[in-house]
């Protein structure tokens, strides 16, 4: 897989980066990581505060690069926001989005997803990991 990211880093660095974020948050969910460590990852890869806002549960947590929690608040358009499984995900971006932003919203979308189905199930993170690593080793 390494070597694969190589050759593609050379021929096109952008599709190189978000390989490298899907198997980031691969990584994650199969690690069990909290919303807060997703967030943080999430943060992390863009350079800005990665935001979650549970649409039933009405939780909202902000994190920053660094890994803090963030009071409530923050910048009022919510740059690239995505709504998806009862969620909005979204990253606090000044100036225009990044060739990037909009993969680890998704992929951020979906750990998420994945995360508070395993809180609410017990064994789904066994069942979830055991087809990512199925999936991943058809590709290697």
């Amino acid at each position: 897989m390494q070597e694969l990211l190589a050759r593609l880093k050379a021929l096109d660095p952008n599709a190189s980066l978000a390989l490298r974020i899907i198997a980031c948050f691969d990584e994650l969910v199969r690690g069990g990581v909290n919303i807060h460590g997703l967030l943080g990852a999430a943060a992390s890869l863009s350079g800005c505060v990665a935001g979650y806002a549970g649409h039933e549960s009405a939780r909202t947590l902000r994190v920053s690069p660094g890994g803090e929690v963030l009071k409530d608040g923050g910048v009022e358009k919510r740059v690239g926001a995505l709504e998806a499984d009862g969620m909005t995900v979204w990253l606090e971006r000044d100036g225009p989005a990044r060739v990037n932003d909009r993969m680890i919203l998704e992929r951020l979308a979906l750990a998420l997803a994945i995360a508070v189905a395993a809180s609410a199930v017990p064994g789904f993170v066994i069942w979830t990991v055991h087809h990512l690593r199925r999936a991943r080793s058809r590709t290697e």
